[in-house]
């Protein structure tokens, strides 16, 4: 399930960051996080 997830911030292309960053914003932002799970 870890490799899915981190293939998932991958892929996500709003945020142009790194992995690591887009980890954090998707622990603190629920719409982000959602965002990136509906990718």
């Amino acid at each position: 399930f870890r490799h899915v997830g981190l293939n998932q911030l991958k892929r996500e292309s709003t945020l142009k960051a790194s992995v690591r960053r887009k980890q954090r914003r998707a622990a603190m932002d629920t719409e982000y996080l959602d965002k990136v799970v509906r990718a």
